[in-house]
């Protein structure tokens, strides 16, 4: 058998996790994508306290959880003045409720579980632009609720860089010891939030000295943009960033991604696989996942994956809350990614737990929250409870800066039959006929790398693929040439 060649369409096993934990010779790790959508309401953060009490419960099983920046929706063009749960303290507030259940996983449980959150672009509030000068919250609402300061005393955690905005962990995972390091949003740009000095020279210079200091350790890098998800049928040959590429192969990395892959991933033969969200369906883009294999200086391979399920729309949840899961199976020779949603998992299971949740999005509905009406996965309009004086307001608002009619004062039940049309159903005694899917099967949700591990760890070819991956190597080396000679 030929190794490393990706394997489609792995069989889903009932169980979630490999069997052996963390000490024998498998082990986890997960990846929460974006979850912007999920912070605007309680009941909408449902999902993400899901997501990550999940992985709590599962604790000794992990060896390490990282958030793929975005934690937050951030501004949302003046709503969150006119709609208090919209509020970016009240965004943040919420994801600190989530995130917690990781902390008490390792303070109040007794575990070992290493976590990382990366900062996006909607974490920089309220504009996404890097110097943050208009941030509400003093120095920046991130570092206050995501800076170093809730590590500490973790005995995984290594620190960060002047900024408290980029973190390093590392991790025992079966017989070996890895290095984690989370960047910000863009973090070839030296700018730094307004009121916060970086003594370094960018966030990459940072990781790099973090590398130098754990030579040889196998290194995971998470940072918020790095890999695109382009439309398979290509975007258009000038490319994401008009550089000239043709992206009918998808995939293409941003000018971020291709700054951290050439400054920090291809000259450092540890560094194995990068982990990036933000890019999502929608106009230009196929579906928020896309994952390929690189190749570095050394001739070794880097694993590139890509996960964010933002534009999966879902008026109970938000947006679907689905986790990436990587297996990784020493003895043999695997790298499993699957996909799934500890949520939808529930629903499948009990459809008392779905009636549970649309109550509780309707309760947020009569506290102010809208409900929004889609035409497919298009926003067609919004509901606003009839008996808030503030929905009038909010209504005008509405109608009169985004279209006529768009915004409708609407009774709880009218709420809630909107909701249940979406999912193709008019009476809640129909929401057990709801298929939600605990997993995502499609060849970006659910793939295997085919490796070996070196006695360090890394995942390297196996000797009986080496002449292939080094004929990839060389295809790969020969499109860089062109491209540098297009752009000459």
């Amino acid at each position: 058998m030929n190794k490393f060649l990706l394997t489609f369409g792995t069989l889903l096993l009932p169980t979630l996790f490999v069997t052996g934990g963390v000490s024998a010779q498998t082990f986890t790790i997960g990846a929460i994508p974006d979850t912007q959508i999920q912070s605007l309401n309680d009941a909408w953060n449902a999902s993400f306290i899901d997501q990550t009490s999940y992985f709590r419960d599962r604790a000794g099983d992990l060896a390490l959880v990282t958030h793929l920046g975005d934690v937050v929706q951030g501004e949302l063009g003046g709503l969150e003045l006119l709609i208090p749960q919209f509020a970016w303290e009240q965004q943040f507030g919420r994801t600190d409720t989530a995130i917690g259940q990781l902390d008490l996983a390792n303070t109040l449980d007794g575990n070992v579980l290493p976590y990382s959150v990366s900062l996006g672009n909607h974490d920089l509030l309220p504009t996404g632009e890097k110097s943050n000068s208009s941030d509400p919250i003093s120095p920046s609402g991130f570092t206050n609720y995501y800076g170093p300061g809730r590590y500490a005393g973790m005995s995984w955690y290594q620190g960060s860089d002047s900024t408290g905005q980029n973190h390093a962990q590392l991790f025992d995972a079966g017989p070996y010891t890895y290095l984690h390091i989370n960047l910000e949003h863009e973090p070839q740009d030296p700018t730094a939030p307004n009121g916060i000095v970086r003594t370094e020279s960018s966030a990459i210079a940072w990781a790099q000295s973090v590398i130098d200091a754990n030579p040889d350790v196998p290194t995971i890098i998470t940072s918020h943009k790095l890999l695109t998800d382009l439309e398979p049928e290509g975007f258009d040959v000038t490319g994401y960033a008009g550089d000239g590429i043709d992206d009918t192969f998808g995939g293409e990395r941003t000018p971020t991604g291709q700054a951290v892959f050439d400054q920090l991933v291809r000259p450092n033969a540890q560094v194995f696989m990068t982990l990036n969200g933000h890019e999502h369906e929608g106009p230009y883009r196929e579906d928020g996942e896309y994952h390929q294999v690189s190749t570095n200086d050394a001739g070794l391979p880097v694993f590139e994956v890509m996960a964010n399920y933002q534009d999966y729309v879902n008026p109970l949840t938000g947006s679907d809350p689905y986790v990436r899961l990587i297996d990784f199976d020493i003895n043999a020779g695997t790298i499993v990614n699957r996909t799934y949603s500890p949520t939808f998992a529930a629903f499948a299971d009990d459809p008392q737990a779905v009636a549970d949740r649309l109550d509780f999005v309707l309760d947020e509905f009569e506290a102010g929250v809208p409900v929004i009406q889609y035409l497919g996965e298009d926003i067609a309009g919004t509901l606003l409870f009839e008996d808030l004086p503030s929905s009038a307001i909010l209504a005008e608002f509405l109608n009169t800066s985004v279209a006529p009619g768009f915004a409708q004062l609407s009774s709880r039940a009218e709420a809630e039959l909107a909701i249940l049309s979406f999912f193709g159903v008019t009476d809640r005694s129909e929401l057990d006929a709801i298929p939600f899917s605990p997993y995502l099967t499609d060849a970006d949700s659910q793939f295997t790398f085919d490796v070996a591990f070196d006695s360090t760890g890394r995942p390297i070819p196996e000797p009986s693929s080496l002449v292939l991956f080094g004929l990839g190597g060389l295809l790969a080396a020969r499109r860089r040439r062109r491209v540098a000679g297009a752009g000459a």
